[in-house]
C-alpha cells in the first residue's frame, strides 16, 4: 500500500503519470517518456526512483544535471557501453564518459551521455540517495550534494 502511496505522491508533485503494467513484455527496459513513467509490475522501488530522476530532469533540472556531467567528465572521451559492458547488453549506440562514478561507489552508467534533454545524473544520484544516503555523501560528497541541492531547489 505504501508503494501505490508513494507512485501518487510523486504522480502529483511532478504532473507526471506512472504506467505500471503486468505484462512485462510490452517494455523491454522502464522509462520515462513524454511525461509517463513506464514501469512492469515486477519492477522494484531502485527503477521507480531511477524513472523518478528522469522526471525531475524533464520539470526543470536538466541544465543543471548536464552541467554537472560536463564539469565531472571534461576532458573525457566517449566510451561504448555495450564495448565496455557486453553482459549488460546495451545497444551499439549508447555511450557514456568515464569518470570517477565507480571509484566513488557508483556506476558508469551516470556518465551515459543521451542526444536529447537526458542525463543519467539525477537518475543514478537518487538511486544512490534511496540506497545509502550516508555512504554516498562519504564516498561521494560532489555528486551527492549536486543531487540534494538540486532537489531542494524544485
Amino acid at each position: 500500500k505504501s508503494y501505490e502511496s508513494t507512485i501518487e505522491r510523486c504522480q502529483s508533485i511532478l504532473g507526471s503519470q506512472i504506467s505500471k503494467t503486468d505484462n512485462i513484455q510490452r517494455f523491454v527496459r522502464a522509462e520515462y517518456l513524454n511525461g509517463v513513467i513506464r514501469i512492469a509490475a515486477s519492477d522494484g522501488v531502485d527503477t521507480v526512483i531511477h524513472e523518478l530522476g528522469h522526471a525531475f530532469e524533464d520539470k526543470g533540472l536538466y541544465k543543471k544535471a548536464k552541467r554537472f556531467l560536463d564539469r565531472r567528465t571534461k576532458g573525457n572521451a566517449l566510451r561504448s557501453l555495450k564495448d565496455d559492458f557486453p553482459e549488460a547488453k546495451f545497444d551499439p549506440d549508447e555511450y557514456y564518459k568515464k569518470d570517477t562514478w565507480q571509484i566513488y561507489g557508483g556506476r558508469a552508467y551516470s556518465g551515459k551521455i543521451y542526444k536529447d534533454k537526458f542525463t543519467e545524473i539525477m537518475s543514478c544520484g537518487l538511486e544512490r540517495l534511496h540506497q545509502s544516503a550516508a555512504e554516498f555523501r562519504l564516498n561521494d560528497p560532489d555528486y551527492f550534494e549536486f543531487v540534494v541541492g538540486a532537489l531542494r531547489g524544485l
